[in-house]
């Protein structure tokens, strides 16, 4: 664990923008489609907020934990470190093999995300096409299927071309997109904002 920033902050930035940045923060682009939904949209900001800083914390504790006790040289290299660590854990000589309670978080917290994805996906191409979200359920969920049986044929390759799509492709719609859509919403306020300062000059 120590030195603290050995090799400096510019490592850490570096990763943050190239990495971090975009998974897991940037993935939160999915609330975007669902607090307009939502019937009290300040308390889900607020809770957003909340929820991202408990994340932070939780990884930031888990990263410690796992290097304190496996090292930092086999947790760089271990796919899931955790995992590793937890299999490790003996209680008593009583409680063993406990990685099976991990991966089962491990499944519960990706299948609510996936359900997330799914149904912002569903309300976005709902609102974008004027098409009930009912209808696009069932064709949805077909191509759901059929990428995840043709994207990748190991996990090395899954975590290949998911790479590839961190930096290529998510990045346009968790900070290209939206900055787009900040900019034209700001340029739509100061034009309806002109044109009412014009109007009432004119009435006047």
């Amino acid at each position: 664990m120590l030195p603290v920033l050995g090799n400096g902050i510019q490592p850490i930035i570096e990763s943050v923008l190239k990495k971090n940045m975009h998974f897991p923060f940037g993935e939160l682009i999915v609330a975007t489609v669902l607090l307009p939904h939502l019937s009290q949209q300040k308390s889900g900001i607020k809770a957003g907020y909340l929820a991202i800083l408990f994340s932070g914390m939780m990884l930031a504790l888990t990263s410690a934990v796992t290097i304190s006790v496996l090292g930092d040289n086999i947790t760089e290299r271990s796919v899931f470190p955790l995992l590793t660590m937890v299999g490790k854990a003996n209680i008593s000589e009583f409680i063993e093999r406990t990685e099976i309670l991990i991966v089962m978080v491990l499944i519960i917290g990706v299948f609510f995300k996936i359900s997330l994805y799914y149904y912002a996906a569903l309300i976005s191409a709902s609102e974008l096409f004027n098409i009930p979200y009912q209808k696009l359920i069932y064709p949805f969920a077909l191509i759901m299927l059929g990428n995840s049986m043709i994207l990748a044929r190991s996990y090395s390759e899954h975590l290949m071309k998911g790479s590839q799509h961190l930096y290529t492709v998510l990045p346009i719609f968790s900070i290209a997109v939206p900055l787009l859509l900040v900019l034209i919403g700001l340029i739509r306020r100061v034009s309806s904002e002109g044109k009412a300062k014009s109007e009432s000059s004119s009435d006047s």
